[in-house]
C-alpha cells in the first residue's frame, strides 16, 4: 500500500482496482442483465470510478432477476374473481359491550403475563416526518402538547407504566421489551434518540436501555411504471425503497428478533404504528382478549364513519381472514348494511395487532425462500414520484408519478391465522393518526391529533371525579380599599378546583377624561385592549378563567415607594400594567408581564397560552386514578399540560 504525504500527516490510498478483474466482471454484469433487459442499468459506469463500478456491479450481481421477473409478472396479471364475505361476528370481541366483570378479567389476564416477562412490544417507526416538515423519524415528531415531549417518549412512558402495574400485581419486576423497527432513513437518529443523546435517559421514559431494540426493515428495488425495469437513483446506485410495513415478519427473522423474543421467553405480541397520538401500548383488555379465546392473531377494529371513509376493513377473502383495502372495495359491498342500519363491511382497521410468537415463527419457516423477501408476504404496487437521473445522469426529482414501489402489508399476515379475532373498540381515546403537516381543516394533523388527546385525557380526568365541563369565567374587581392578601389566596383555591387560571391585573384606575371613563395611565389603557380581547376570544371558544383587577389611584400611586402593591411580598410590582398568573402558592414569578409585555400583544398571548396549561397542571388529581381501560395512568401526566385544557369541555366527545 503505497503512502502520500499531506500537511505532516500519512494518508494511506487504497490498492488500485486490476482493470482487466473489473471489465471481466463488467462483461459478465452486462450480458446477465441483458438476458433480463435490464442492461440500461450499466449506462453510465463510463462516469464511475474503479471503486465505484466494484461497489455498483457487486450491488448489481445481489438481484435475483429471475425471481424480480416472476413476481413483477403475477403483481401485473388479472387477478382471479374473489369470494369476499363478512368478518364472523363469533370471532369479534366487543370492548364497548363488555361487562365490568369481563374487562377486568382480561386487563389481569395481560397484566400476569407482562409480570410473567410473557409480552413484547413492537413498533413499527420507519417512516420519516417528510409530510410533516420534519426531516427526522416520525417518531421524534411532537404534536405540540406544552411537555415538548416527541412521540417516542410519550409511547416509552406509557410502556413504563404498564411495567410498573404489572410489577404491583405479580410482585416481581416486570419484563416489558420494545422492538423498534427502522428503516436506512431512521434508524441512526432512532439509536441515538433513546440511546445516544445527552436526554437519552429522559426519552427512555424509565424504561431500561437493554429493553429497547432497534433493527431495520428491508429494503426493495424500484420499477419504472411500466413494471419492468430498474430504476437507478445515481450513476452507480440502484434505487430502493422500504418494504413497507409488512416488511417487519422478515426483518424479525433476519436480524434476530423472534430469536430474542423466544429467549426471553415471548409468547404474545403487541404491534403497533408510530403515528397514532392515542396509540394504547400493549392494552390490556385487547391483548387479554386475545389471550384468552387463544388467537394467534388479533386485530384492533373501530366502527367506519360512513361508506366513504378511506380505511381497509376486515373480512374474510377467499375463506381466509383478510384486509378488504379501501382502493378495492366495489361499491356493492362499500354500502352494503345489515339490518340494523350498520355496515356490513364496517370494521375498520387502524394497524395495532396482536400476534403469538409461535404463529410468527410457524409463518416464517413455511414460506418459500427462493421468493423476494423470502416470500413471507406477497408485495402490492405502488405509484410514486421516485426520484431518479436524466439523460445526461443528472439527479432529479418528478412531479408526477413515474415509478413503483413494491410494498409489503402488514396485515396480510392475517391470512395465515388459524384462530384470527377482532377486537372493536370506540374511536375516542384510541385513534388519532399524525400524517399531515399542520394547518387547520386538515385531516390527520398535529393540531387535529393535539385536541383529540385534550379531548380524550380531559375525560379521564372528569371519570376520576373532576367538574370539567362547564367552562368557569369570573372577574372580581377589587378596589385598593378594599385590598386583602387573603382574598388572593382564597380565589386561588377555588380556581384550582375549577381548573381554570387565575389572573391579577394590577392598572391604573378609570377616571373621566374628556366624557370618557377611561384609565389614567396610557401604557394601561394600550394594555387593557390587548388583555380583554384575548380573554373574550378565548371565553367565546368555552375557555374559562378568574380575573381579579387591581386599580390603582394616581394620586396615592404615582412617586410612592411604599404602595401596598409595590412592597407587598408576593407583588412588587415596579409600575402599571403589570399582569401576574397566580396560584396557591402565590405569582409565579418568572411569568409576570410587567409594562413593556402587557402592551405586546404576542407576549399576551403566550402567557395566557401558558395560563391555561398551567391551570390544569394544579389540579388537584384524586389518588383513584388508575388504568381503568379508557387510558393508562400515565396519560394523565400530559393531561395536566395540556395547551389548552378548556378549549374541548363542550365538546360531544366528553359529555
Amino acid at each position: 500500500m503505497g503512502a502520500a504525504w499531506c500537511r505532516g500527516s500519512i494518508i494511506c490510498t487504497p490498492r488500485e482496482t486490476n482493470p482487466s478483474h473489473e471489465d471481466a466482471r463488467l462483461s459478465a454484469t452486462r450480458i446477465r442483465l441483458a438476458a433480463y433487459d435490464q442492461e440500461h442499468l450499466l449506462d453510465f459506469v463510463s462516469m464511475l470510478n474503479h471503486h465505484e463500478l466494484s461497489a455498483f456491479l457487486t450491488e448489481l450481481n445481489e438481484i435475483d432477476l429471475d425471481v424480480l421477473e416472476t413476481e413483477m409478472k403475477k403483481l401485473f396479471m388479472k387477478k382471479k374473481e374473489e369470494k369476499v364475505m363478512p368478518f364472523p361476528l363469533d370471532d369479534i370481541g366487543d370492548y364497548r359491550s363488555a361487562s365490568p366483570e369481563v374487562k377486568a378479567r382480561w386487563k389481569s389476564t395481560t397484566l400476569k403475563a407482562i409480570g410473567r416477562g410473557e409480552v413484547a412490544v413492537v413498533l413499527v417507526a420507519g417512516g420519516q416526518g417528510s409530510r410533516l416538515g420534519f426531516d427526522k423519524p416520525k417518531g421524534m415528531y411532537d404534536i405540540g402538547l406544552p411537555s415538548g415531549k416527541a412521540l417516542f417518549q410519550l409511547q416509552a412512558e406509557k410502556i413504563q407504566k404498564l411495567r410498573l402495574l404489572a410489577s404491583r400485581d405479580s410482585k416481581t419486576p416486570a419484563d416489558l421489551p420494545w422492538y423498534i423497527m427502522t428503516s436506512d432513513a431512521t434508524h441512526e437518529d432512532t439509536v441515538a434518540f433513546f440511546k445516544k443523546s445527552p436526554e437519552a435517559e429522559k426519552h427512555r421514559g424509565g424504561l431500561p436501555a437493554e429493553d429497547i431494540r432497534c433493527f431495520r426493515q428491508g429494503m426493495m428495488y424500484c420499477i419504472n411504471k411500466e413494471g419492468k425495469k430498474v430504476m437507478l437513483a445515481g450513476t452507480g446506485k440502484l434505487a430502493r425503497s422500504p418494504n413497507g410495513n409488512g416488511g417487519i415478519y422478515a426483518a424479525m427473522r433476519d436480524k434476530g428478533i423472534l430469536k430474542d423474543m423466544r429467549d426471553r421467553g415471548v409468547k404474545y405480541l403487541h404491534v403497533y404504528c408510530v403515528d397514532n397520538a392515542l396509540a394504547k401500548i400493549a392494552d390490556p383488555y385487547f391483548l387479554g382478549y386475545c389471550i384468552e379465546t387463544k388467537a394467534d392473531a388479533g386485530n384492533k377494529v373501530l366502527q367506519k364513519h360512513d361508506p366513504d371513509e378511506r380505511v381497509g376493513v376486515m373480512c374474510v377473502r377467499n375463506g381466509m381472514p383478510a384486509i378488504y383495502e379501501y382502493s378495492e372495495i366495489s361499491d356493492k359491498n362499500k354500502y352494503m348494511r345489515e339490518k340494523n342500519g350498520g355496515l356490513t363491511f364496517g370494521l375498520a382497521s387502524i394497524c395495532i395487532h396482536y400476534f403469538t410468537t409461535d404463529f410468527l415463527f410457524r409463518m416464517c419457516s413455511d414460506r418459500d425462500g427462493k421468493k423476494l423477501n423470502g416470500g413471507i408476504m406477497p408485495y402490492h404496487i405502488a405509484r410514486k414520484k421516485i426520484p431518479t437521473i436524466d439523460a445526461k445522469g443528472k439527479v432529479f426529482k418528478p412531479k408526477e408519478n413515474n415509478g413503483i414501489k413494491l410494498e409489503m402489508f402488514i396485515f396480510d399476515a392475517f391470512n395465515y391465522a388459524k384462530n384470527m379475532k377482532c377486537f372493536i373498540v370506540d374511536r375516542f381515546g384510541e385513534f388519532s393518526p399524525v400524517k399531515n403537516p399542520p394547518g387547520i381543516g386538515k385531516l390527520a394533523a398535529p393540531d387535529v391529533a393535539r385536541a383529540d388527546v385534550n379531548r380524550y385525557h380531559l375525560s379521564l380526568l372528569s371519570k376520576a371525579g373532576l367538574s370539567l365541563l362547564k367552562a368557569v369565567s369570573e372577574k372580581l374587581d377589587i378596589a385598593e380599599s378594599n385590598f386583602k392578601p387573603s382574598l388572593l389566596a382564597q380565589t386561588a383555591v377555588k380556581s384550582v378546583k375549577a381548573g381554570v387560571p387565575m389572573l391579577v391585573y394590577v392598572h391604573g384606575e378609570k377616571i373621566n377624561r374628556d366624557g370618557v371613563m377611561e384609565s389614567w395611565c396610557p401604557d394601561c389603557r394600550v394594555a387593557s385592549k390587548i388583555l380583554f380581547e384575548e380573554l373574550k376570544e378565548r371565553e367565546a371558544k368555552g375557555k374559562g378563567y378568574i380575573l381579579i383587577t387591581l386599580p390603582v389611584a394616581r394620586a396615592g400611586y404615582k412617586g410612592n415607594a411604599s404602595h401596598m402593591y409595590r412592597t407587598n411580598p408576593d407583588m412588587k410590582i415596579e409600575g402599571v400594567p403589570t399582569l401576574f398568573l397566580w396560584t396557591t402558592k402565590g405569582p409565579i414569578a418568572q411569568r409576570t408581564l410587567g409594562e413593556a409585555g402587557c402592551q405586546s400583544p404576542e407576549k399576551v398571548k403566550n402567557f395566557l397560552d401558558y395560563s391555561y396549561a398551567i391551570s390544569a397542571r394544579n389540579v388537584e388529581i384524586p389518588a383513584k386514578l388508575s388504568y381503568d381501560g379508557e387510558g393508562l395512568e400515565s396519560a394523565v401526566a400530559d393531561s395536566l399540560k395540556l395547551a389548552d385544557p378548556l378549549a374541548q369541555w363542550c365538546s360531544p366527545g366528553v359529555q
